[in-house]
C-alpha cells in the first residue's frame, strides 16, 4: 500500500472518530453506541470529548422536566 493511501485512510479514520464524538456530544448517539464504534471505554470516551472541547450530552429540557414530573408522581404515590 502506498504511503499516500495509508495517510488518506488515517485521515478518514480520524474524521470518523470526530464524527462519532460530535454525534455523541449532541445526543444523537448513546454512550454504548459511541463506545462500540470507537472501541473504547467510557472514561476514554470522556477523555476524548474533553480533548476536543466537546460537551457531555444533555437531556433536552422538556424531557428532563417530564422525567421530573414522572418521578414526583411516582414518589408521591409511594407515600399514599
Amino acid at each position: 500500500m502506498r504511503l499516500s493511501m495509508v495517510a488518506e485512510r488515517i485521515r478518514n479514520m480520524q474524521a470518523d472518530k470526530e464524527d462519532v464524538l460530535e454525534r455523541f456530544s449532541r445526543g444523537e448517539l448513546g454512550r454504548l453506541q459511541a463506545m462500540r464504534k470507537l472501541d473504547m471505554s467510557y472514561s476514554e470516551l470522556l477523555d476524548h470529548l474533553a480533548k476536543k472541547g466537546l460537551d457531555l450530552p444533555r437531556v433536552p429540557r422538556g424531557e428532563a422536566e417530564r422525567m421530573g414530573r414522572d418521578l414526583n408522581e411516582l414518589l408521591n404515590g409511594l407515600h399514599q
